[in-house]
């Protein structure tokens, strides 16, 4: 089971520790695997934002070029098979942060600004959110029936 988790960060958080936060939780940033999974989290985001839980400028997924300028890789080692990069102006992944001044930006995230499409911008942001994935593993145990024998 797939079970997506919003997390709010506090000012200037490490977008590493968005990980460790999942890694906390027995899951993993999210990895999107198909435009079906990307649909959903659009999905959960505008939800999310239209009834103004929250308003972040980015929703952070699991995906980073941090090993290598370019190269986009999953957190969790899955690979990449599926991207939506943003292609408007400024085309993505441009490796330049959205204020259009710092380079060498390394996390991917969806953005509001563009109909949730993905972006890579620099790592710590004031506003951010992220999600994570938990995979879970429900057993179900039916409940055995006992029969009490009593004599009278």
């Amino acid at each position: 089971m797939l079970i997506l988790l919003e997390i709010v960060c506090p000012f200037n958080t490490v977008r590493l520790n968005f990980q460790a936060y999942c890694e906390s939780q027995h899951g993993s940033l999210a990895t999107i695997e198909t435009k079906e999974e990307n649909d959903f989290l659009k999905y959960v985001a505008t939800l999310i934002q239209t009834t103004e839980q929250a308003a972040p400028d980015h929703w952070w997924l699991g995906l980073t070029d941090i090993k290598t300028e370019g190269t986009f890789e999953w957190i969790s080692g899955h690979p990449v098979t599926y991207t939506d990069w943003f292609q408007g102006t400024p085309r993505q992944p441009d490796n330049v942060d959205l204020g259009g001044g710092t380079t060498d930006v390394d996390c991917a995230s969806l953005s509001p600004s563009a109909s949730f499409q993905w972006f890579d911008e620099k790592c710590p942001v004031s506003t951010c959110q992220a999600f994570c994935e938990i995979w879970s593993v429900f057993v179900h145990n039916p409940i055995q029936q006992m029969t009490f024998l009593t004599s009278i």
